[in-house]
């Protein structure tokens, strides 16, 4: 479940239902997200930033969310030997709920 992965690799589109992430390989982003999951991330839609944040996780950030705060966590699994974006809200593994979340397009 935790796969050690390069950003590189993450650099492209990834769709979750219709909701949208576009990582550049400049650390920027474009976020198109459903208000549920604004909320849970605690961003806004629009222009944003990303960075690869310790081991497994990846630290998304609107203009109004500061990366210092740690909104918009989402951790890196591996899934059928490519790589998912799961919302990392819960306290504990035992409390996640399954979803496999954003799945990167064209894999």
């Amino acid at each position: 479940m935790n796969p050690f992965f390069n950003e590189s690799s993450l650099v492209g589109e990834w769709n979750y239902g219709n909701s949208e992430l576009l990582l550049s390989s400049d650390g920027t982003a474009k976020i198109s997200l459903s208000s549920s999951l604004l909320a849970r991330l605690n961003i806004d839609n629009g222009e944003g930033y990303w960075r690869k944040e310790g081991d497994f996780n990846l630290l998304i950030g609107s203009a109004s969310a500061n990366f210092a705060s740690k909104s918009g966590m989402l951790r890196v699994i591996q899934y059928a030997e490519n790589y998912r974006l799961i919302i990392e809200d819960y306290d504990d593994p035992d409390m996640w709920d399954g979803s496999l979340g954003f799945k990167q397009k064209n894999m």
